[in-house]
């Protein structure tokens, strides 16, 4: 194709690049953002946020209906921006290496804005649409082929942007618990997005310049903060260190994120929780510590129900943030003293389980419930009241009440119908 016939095809074009025209993104760059929000413009940005969310979620490989690991959200959504960079920093090579023959062409035909339009090779197409959608497309070609950034060679830009890119990712790694919900993965995905664009690419061949790289600190959001310090000061999480830095102890590498499974039946309305982090809060649960919280009906799920219902919340034995808390404040369970969830909750301290004793006694004398010989003299016994835990005795009296009131569980464990049941007798 010629150059005239270049021309001719994108005439209709040109206010998408010149700036002659003004439009939002114009203005909003003149005069920074409005300062009342448009209907309009937040549905159209709320209606992209949703479904950009929803494809890395279904593209770190969890449903839209099922719990999430953020984090893992979060990682997918840098491996897409890693392929949208690699794609623009290979369109920079490309371009770079094509500049001489096209800066000619620009001359030739002497009106930068059709010129930038009349690219029509892949390579320049390439460049031009992903520059474009950085922001740089109102920037003429002959001063960004002169630029720092096109100057430089392409090898040199990319082991640049991968290095801090490698930077932010330690630090996100190391502040991983921080991605509890679909803002702060977005919101560390969107930090990630920002290392690829010109002006930061920029500012690292700039940093590089002056003797400097980037470091990683963790911070209490989802994006890490990186900070340029000289080569020498370097003390903290950074990118790459050598062997001799790393056995000096100057820079402090963040150890890998142990890879762990998602625990075994986590259901809409769960946090998500790994198998090891279960297996922490099965052990305040008085209930095996499988790491598995299982189905509706699993043990592990009725524990939790009485944790909601000790605490007076709906009882619907989902992990949500609020029952997980609760159940990271409760001591870790002895199965020697308690042998359920509500025992553990209920009867916390000496006071309470003989409290407990002396209704239980109270009960029987009152209700008349039948006991066998052995077990009436025991009950009658200064050892049946006391004690740091509930005896032999004092849960074959349970059972023997469980057993005199029809529908009730008999297991000889203390339980909230229990507690009912003998509500009158505590003194």
């Amino acid at each position: 194709m010629k150059i005239a016939s270049k021309v001719g095809v994108f005439v209709l074009l040109p206010s998408l690049i010149s700036g002659c025209v003004s439009s939002p993104e114009t203005v909003t760059a003149a005069y920074g953002p409005s300062p009342i929000l448009q209907y309009s413009e937040v549905r159209s940005s709320t209606y992209n946020y949703a479904n950009v969310r929803n494809s890395l979620v279904q593209r770190a490989g969890y449903s839209l209906t099922s719990a999430v690991d953020w984090y893992e959200v979060t990682r997918a959504g840098f491996d897409y921006v890693d392929e949208q960079c690699n794609a623009y920093l290979g369109a920079l090579y490309r371009l770079r290496r094509d500049r001489d023959s096209t800066k000619a062409q620009l001359n030739a035909i002497g009106n930068s804005t059709t010129a930038i339009l009349g690219f029509t090779e892949a390579a320049q197409k390439a460049i031009l649409i992903t520059a474009a959608s950085f922001g740089l497309a109102a920037q003429l070609s002959d001063n960004a082929s002169s630029s720092l950034l096109f100057a430089m060679d392409p090898s040199d830009v990319q082991m640049l942007v991968r290095n801090q890119a490698d930077a932010y990712r330690a630090g996100a790694a190391a502040q991983r618990l921080n991605y509890d919900s679909s803002n702060a993965a977005m919101e560390g995905v969107r930090g990630y997005l920002n290392l690829c664009l010109p002006v930061s690419i920029e500012a690292q061949v700039k940093a590089a310049l002056q003797g400097t790289l980037y470091v990683a600190r963790t911070t209490g959001f989802g994006v890490p903060s990186l900070s340029r310090v000289q080569t020498a000061s370097v003390n903290i999480a950074t990118i790459n260190p050598t062997t001799q830095e790393i056995s000096r102890g100057r820079i402090y590498v963040p150890p890998p994120i142990p890879v762990d499974q998602r625990s075994p039946g986590l259901m809409t309305g769960d946090l998500y929780i790994t198998r090891s982090e279960m297996k922490g809060l099965q052990s305040r649960l008085c209930v095996k510590d499988d790491g598995e919280i299982g189905g509706p009906l699993s043990v592990t799920r009725e524990a939790i129900k009485s944790v909601q219902r000790f605490n007076l919340k709906p009882a619907n034995g989902n992990l949500d943030a609020g029952t997980k808390q609760s159940i990271a404040e409760m001591q870790a369970c002895d199965t020697s003293k308690h042998q359920n969830t509500y025992e553990h909750l209920a009867l916390k301290d000496d006071l309470e389980t003989a409290t407990l004793k002396k209704a239980l006694k109270g009960y029987v004398e009152a209700k008349g419930v039948p006991l066998d010989t052995a077990l009436k003299d025991n009950m009658a016994k200064p050892e049946f009241l006391t004690g740091a835990i509930l005896t032999a005795d004092n849960r074959k009296v349970m059972l023997a009440i469980q057993k005199s009131k029809g529908g009730m569980i008999a297991d000889g464990r203390y339980s909230p119908t229990m507690r009912d049941l003998l509500d009158p007798y505590f003194k």
